[in-house]
């Protein structure tokens, strides 16, 4: 896979896997749009991050496996009120790997898309009630 210039070397991870899930990603508006699949690289991109792993991570996409924790997740903070969008990702859709952290919920994963692999199209928004 091609992935974009500003990766570092070793990104993805060796330990990231080919997806084969369907995602949840939350996003603004009823609509997913090119905006909710910016990287933290590419809203920040002169941010220094502490070590590799965290800059690699700053090159993924946050998504979800599960439904409900997306959903728990939407209701605080920053993340408050957005909308949910859901994608059935192949092995062709890029590297994946589970990161939960601090703040988010056990499903948390990073995906790395790769150049030829266009997020948004890949997306779909869903009503998600609570």
């Amino acid at each position: 896979m091609q992935w974009p210039d500003c990766f570092p070397p070793d990104c993805p991870p060796n330990d990231a896997k080919q997806p084969c899930d369907r995602v949840y990603r939350l996003i603004q508006q009823d609509s997913a749009t090119a905006d909710d699949f910016l990287t933290v690289r590419q809203l920040y991109p002169n941010r220094q991050f502490p070590d590799s792993e965290k800059e690699c991570r700053s090159c993924a996409l946050s998504v979800f496996t599960s439904r409900d924790d997306v959903t728990v997740n939407r209701r605080t903070g920053r993340f408050k009120n957005m909308k949910v969008a859901v994608a059935n990702l192949t092995p062709d859709s890029g590297q994946i790997k589970h990161t939960p952290s601090p703040g988010t919920k056990n499903s948390h994963h990073s995906w790395w898309v790769p150049t030829n692999v266009e997020a948004l199209t890949l997306f779909e928004a869903v009503d998600v009630t609570e």
